[in-house]
């Protein structure tokens, strides 16, 4: 049996029942009309005088009572897989180069040396009010948020929210918020006998969101070559 090969205009049709089911992300509209039209080119190869609005209305009703969101929640799955699998590549990457091999550890041991200095000159107390381990983790919530932030709104605007760009954005991410729930409660009221281990986590904490970084702005790049990929195959309804 031949297939149905659509024209231009019918791919338009297509795509503007796809709009009005709710989806308008270009490229989760050509995922579906990757499906979409596959099924209907079918009907119409298997029934030669059927209409091709009825085909479109059979195609639709064959994806039975969700229609089109097995498609759209299988493309984001395979995004969000695809761009984190890509993010680990470019972190090892970014941790393999030889200026990092040397840099990283310098970091490390520099901050902890400093939080070492901070313990026993504040004793763990900040104007009487924070102690050094909640004031750390708050700077390193404040930092790594402003890291995203500022990654995101360096975009064009109508790609901040693609899901691409955020499947790309949150690879990788560790808050000081979830490390420090996650510590045991010895660490939330510290004493210098366990602070080289708070020092240590720091350390190793700064060492790794700064290639976080740079991988998530490697992966970022890819991910909006991507998308213009996508732009150019849109069809316009």
């Amino acid at each position: 049996m031949d297939s149905k090969v659509l024209s231009h205009e019918q791919l338009k049709q297509l795509v503007r029942f796809i709009h009005k089911r709710g989806f308008r992300e270009p490229a989760v509209v050509l995922e579906i009309l990757d499906h979409f039209a596959c099924k209907v080119e079918e009907l119409l190869a298997a029934k030669p005088g059927m209409d091709f609005q009825q085909a479109m209305m059979e195609a639709h009703k064959s994806f039975g009572v969700r229609g089109f969101y097995p498609f759209s929640e299988n493309f984001y799955r395979h995004t969000q897989r695809k761009y984190k699998k890509l993010f680990w590549k470019n972190l090892g990457a970014v941790l393999s180069k030889p200026v990092s091999i040397m840099a990283l550890p310098v970091i490390g041991y520099v901050v902890y040396n400093l939080y070492m200095q901070a313990i026993a000159q504040f004793n763990f107390r900040l104007w009487d009010a924070w102690n050094v381990v909640d004031f750390a983790f708050l700077l390193l919530m404040i930092i790594c948020s402003a890291l995203d932030i500022i990654t995101m709104y360096r975009l064009p605007k109508t790609d901040r929210k693609h899901p691409f760009i955020l499947s790309s954005l949150m690879n990788g991410s560790v808050s000081g918020l979830t490390l420090y729930i996650i510590l045991p409660g010895i660490f939330k009221e510290p004493n210098t006998e366990y602070s080289w281990v708070m020092g240590l986590i720091f350390s190793v904490y700064i060492a790794y969101i700064i290639p976080r970084h740079i991988a998530v702005r490697k992966t970022i790049a890819k991910a909006l070559d991507d998308l213009e990929a996508v732009k150019k195959m849109a069809i316009d309804a």
